[in-house]
């Protein structure tokens, strides 16, 4: 599971692509930028992405992670069933996963060491009336390449990234398991519970390596 984390973290940084449609096309202008951020000479200290770094890198994941629909996706809700929800709720919930997996990323932006994506020809999908892609990706490592696959919808003209699956593992799949038996006995509410314990352990660790 570490290596797939680990995949899925760099999945959002760095990429090569000899085909691009529409999806791939806005994928590729973010993940640039955060490619240059991270191979800038100012970007580190002592070895280390700084703060700054890491702040300029959140703000780019806000103009292309769709938090909200991954956040339903992973609890197993359809559309009609999360706006249901109290909105305090909903909101308290994705604030809190969209904290974890920024943790999470966090935490393993020092591992980045010039890793590439290779984006085959043909490898986009389009589908349900051109409202959603899957856009397939090869993590280059020293002997093998790693099949990535981002899935995306399309709202307002922007390609928005719900789920990032590795090796046939998804993100939200992965949440999915982990949050319906807990949605099953404590609701929403446990959730955010348990992912801001998560969160607070994760930054307690990443604190004591600096």
């Amino acid at each position: 599971m570490q290596k797939v984390i680990l995949i899925m973290v760099f999945s959002v940084f760095l990429l090569s692509t000899t085909f691009a449609g529409e999806p791939t096309i806005q994928l590729q202008k973010h993940i640039k930028t955060i490619e240059s951020i991270l191979k800038s000479k100012n970007s580190r200290r002592s070895g280390r992405v700084k703060d700054s770094s890491v702040e300029q890198i959140r703000q780019i994941l806000e103009q292309f992670f769709s938090w909200q629909e991954m956040a339903r996706r992973a609890v197993g809700y359809k559309t009609k069933k999360w706006v249901a929800v109290p909105r305090s709720d909903r909101d308290a919930y994705v604030k809190a996963l969209k904290a974890l997996l920024e943790e999470t990323y966090v935490g393993r932006l020092n591992e980045y060491n010039g890793q590439s994506f290779v984006f085959p020809e043909g490898g986009e999908r389009i589908f349900s009336k051109g409202r959603k892609a899957e856009v397939k990706s090869y993590f280059e490592l020293t002997d093998k390449q790693v099949p990535v696959v981002y899935k995306m919808f399309l709202h307002k003209g922007i390609w928005w990234v719900y789920d990032v699956k590795v090796e046939g593992v998804g993100m939200v799949m992965n949440y999915k398991n982990q949050f319906e038996p807990i949605v099953a006995k404590g609701g929403i509410p446990e959730v955010t519970k348990r992912l801001k314990r998560k969160m607070l352990a994760l930054k307690a660790k990443r604190g004591k390596k600096r």
